[in-house]
């Protein structure tokens, strides 16, 4: 017999499986796993406003301010490229674990409203969906306002057209085209970044986590009234 929830505890399932899928040492290792972090990404001509614009000239400038001359864990990447107001534009491991996290958060958002929307009422959906920014900031340390709105609007949405057009089989390169700076017309150049058999296991793992949260929502009923 399933359990029956509430709708508060049908949302607090929904931040449960996304907090056990989005948890940042995890996430990473994944990323590791898959030489998500060990490949050179072009984010020069990233849009202006755009929030990986933003977030690296911020993060960046102020990495190579303080640690130009140390010789940590966060070894310079491409070291040659700069703005035109010549700070560095070298990617740091930190830098690309936070590009990474950026985008597989918002997927996982986007998994689990794509498998409420399918097995639980839309009431479900619509109050999951005012916690997004709030799981966020739980996770973020840097998390400001404006921050949050970029997310909305940048990796959240791109995930969200795709859940929303039952195009799920599209988000491992939609997440790609995103992570590697790539226009969304350009298929060849992924092969140039990232292994196939690492593409692969990407797409193998996010179809996975599809699977796993439509069954997470599966075993419940809901008494909404």
């Amino acid at each position: 017999m399933k359990k029956t929830l509430s709708l508060q505890e049908a949302v607090q399932a929904g931040r449960i499986v996304y907090s056990m899928n989005s948890e940042r040492g995890a996430s990473i290792a994944f990323a590791r796993q898959f030489g998500l972090l060990d490949i050179n990404i072009d984010f020069t001509n990233f849009p202006k406003n755009s929030l990986r614009n933003k977030f690296l000239k911020e993060r960046t400038t102020d990495t190579f301010q303080n640690d130009s001359n140390s010789t940590s864990s966060n070894t310079l990447i491409n070291t040659k490229k700069s703005f035109s107001h010549n700070c560095c534009t070298s990617l740091l491991v930190s830098e690309l674990e936070e590009l990474f996290l950026w985008e597989w958060r918002a997927f996982v958002h986007a998994a689990v409203l794509y498998a409420l929307s399918e097995k639980a009422p839309a009431v479900v959906f619509v109050e999951y969906l005012k916690e997004v920014q709030g799981l966020l900031k739980s996770q973020c340390e840097f998390f400001n306002e404006e921050w949050g709105q970029c997310f909305i609007d940048e990796p959240f949405q791109a995930y969200m057209a795709a859940v929303l057009e039952k195009r799920i089989q599209d988000c491992p390169q939609i997440f790609l085209q995103r992570y590697l700076n790539l226009d969304v017309k350009d298929t060849q150049h992924i092969d140039d970044k990232i292994s196939n058999k690492d593409v692969a296991a990407l797409s193998g793992t996010m179809a996975m986590l599809f699977a796993a949260t439509m069954d997470a929502f599966e075993k419940y009923d809901y008494a909404l009234s």
